[in-house]
């Protein structure tokens, strides 16, 4: 979508009226209406993106009308020089090149035809079969790897509702198990999610399900991100709210009086 068409679009929704691209990327749309209504809610200032390959979320943010600050990590060299060259000109766009994981050290990377398949781990026979030349391996990287407790007070800081998205393609539970102190200031979190195999020893949607669950949040919403011939979803966007303690303080969206307020998503 161009600016001439976010800008519209981000008018219309203003005024309650949501303009959907109907084709190829529609699920995208739908996904921005549910993030702009909960970066209001939640009042969220900070967006964490691991795995930002060459900046397409950030740049997708800024054309859903967000404008606070992005703080991207990204370990593939090439991918990186890109992500670099497009938030040189955006001075709320901070970029890191590193990988992140459950632990700090360094780490072998699979680079694959089309980067946006490099992961840790390898693809499956499934990818090849479903996307060819794009999901094989072309090279590999030794990266540097951190985890989001060890950067955090250097790279994000304390005190903003942080929005954490996490797309590292099956690596997603290790981000964040290292990310235990980090999460105190996270209000929300987006992670890749599989129904099907996408990769060698990437964990099943109900271990993702269940990891979130045991970390303290609750599913907002799923969002399609790719589909195989039949239509069936292979991978989505799963949208996670902090679930609030029993006795604690109430969320933010029950002290404006919203709870069980039902967000738009279509």
């Amino acid at each position: 979508m161009g600016r001439l068409r976010s800008a519209v679009r981000n008018r219309a929704r203003a005024r309650g009226v949501e303009l959907v691209q109907v084709a190829p990327r529609g699920g995208e749309s739908l996904l921005g209406l549910h993030l702009w209504h909960l970066f209001s809610a939640l009042d969220v200032t900070v967006v964490v993106d691991v795995g930002a390959r060459t900046g397409e979320f950030g740049s997708w943010l800024r054309r859903n009308g967000y404008q606070g600050r992005i703080v991207s990590f990204e370990p593939v060299a090439a991918n990186f020089r890109r992500l670099s060259e497009r938030a040189s000109s955006d001075t709320s766009w901070q970029t890191y090149r590193m990988a992140l994981g459950s632990s700090e050290g360094t780490g072998s990377i699979n680079v694959t035809g089309g980067t946006q398949f490099s992961s840790f781990r390898r693809p499956s026979h499934y990818a090849q079969t479903v996307f060819g030349s794009e999901a094989s391996i072309s090279s590999v990287e030794d990266v540097k790897v951190g985890t989001l407790d060890s950067v955090w007070d250097e790279a994000i800081g304390t005190g903003a509702a942080t929005y954490l998205k996490t797309d590292t393609q099956g690596w997603d539970h290790e981000v964040v198990r290292g990310a235990s102190e980090a999460l105190r200031h996270v209000v929300a979190v987006q992670m890749e999610v599989s129904l099907k195999a996408v990769y060698d020893e990437s964990p099943p949607l109900e271990e993702s399900l269940r990891l979130l669950r045991d970390l303290g949040f609750s599913v907002s919403g799923f969002f399609p991100v790719t589909l195989d011939h039949d239509l069936s979803a292979i991978e989505m966007d799963c949208v996670a709210v902090k679930t609030p303690v029993p006795g604690g303080p109430p969320s933010r969206l029950a002290v404006e009086g919203r709870t069980g307020a039902r967000l738009p998503t279509g």
